[in-house]
């Protein structure tokens, strides 16, 4: 789903368990040229500060592009 939603323009911030996982959606988002809009983060949602952070990687991805032509986002979990 991540990948479906890059391929067609959305923002994706995808979670994922792990460092590894990181590195292969990176890598994968990049063989499909779509790096600048998947953006990966590890998520435990049974661990508060895993949730705090994910809250945040949003916040600042919002903060980022305000003012900006309108961006479409896909948070993906």
């Amino acid at each position: 789903t991540a990948f479906y939603m890059a391929e067609k323009g959305f923002h994706v911030l995808a979670s994922v368990r792990n460092e590894l996982d990181v590195s292969d959606l990176k890598k994968e988002a990049k063989e499909r040229n779509v790096e600048k809009l998947l953006i990966p983060f590890i998520l435990d949602v049974t661990k508060d500060d895993q949730v705090a952070l994910a809250a945040k990687k949003l916040e600042e991805f919002l903060k980022d592009h305000k003012g900006k032509k309108k961006k479409n986002i896909f948070l993906c979990f």
